[in-house]
């Protein structure tokens, strides 16, 4: 549809005008706006809105070159958290991934753990954590690797407390 005669000289003045407030006249004078307009219109204006507000820092931070901050950042989630976190997004899949944030969780569990620790050694996966020193013709570990490692620990966690309840005293 066409705009009115005067619509474009009429908003010019309307936004200089506005310009001239403080922030709380514009917010109050915005919210009188929106009273006065259709529900079919805030609609249109929240699909408007919707991008501005919102923020992807995760992969904003990986764009610019920052990738270790999100893995810090990244790097203070749980199991549970992480695992849903891959999900979000191409980019949080790939800062997890890059990062080696299933490892490290993992290293964190066998420092502060004294079962995860013991049981790290008893099946042997201790060599493919912290820095791994790889013999002939053995490649390193990739982000998979640990990905699937972490539930099968968890299970091997889940046997040995199920038959320490049994009193059964085997792994």
């Amino acid at each position: 549809k066409l705009s009115t005669p005067d619509y474009q000289e009429t908003s010019d003045s309307f936004l200089t005008i506005f310009s001239t407030w403080d922030e709380r006249e514009q917010l109050n004078f915005v919210e009188n706006l929106l009273k006065h307009m259709h529900s079919h219109q805030h609609g249109q204006i929240n699909a408007f809105l919707l991008p501005m507000l919102q923020r992807d820092f995760i992969g904003q931070l990986a764009a610019r070159g920052l990738e270790h901050i999100a893995e810090k950042i990244l790097g203070y989630l749980d199991d549970q958290c992480l695992k849903s976190t891959e999900l979000v997004c191409r980019e949080w899949y790939h800062v997890i991934s890059e990062g080696m944030l299933w490892k490290k969780l993992i290293e964190r569990k066998v420092q502060s753990e004294s079962l995860w620790h013991g049981l790290a050694n008893r099946r042997g996966w201790i060599k493919y954590l912290f820095r791994q020193i790889l013999t002939s013709g053995e490649i390193q570990k990739t982000h998979e690797f640990y990905r699937q490692l972490y539930p099968k620990i968890l299970q091997d966690i889940e046997q040995i407390e199920t038959n320490w309840r049994a009193g059964n005293f085997q792994l």
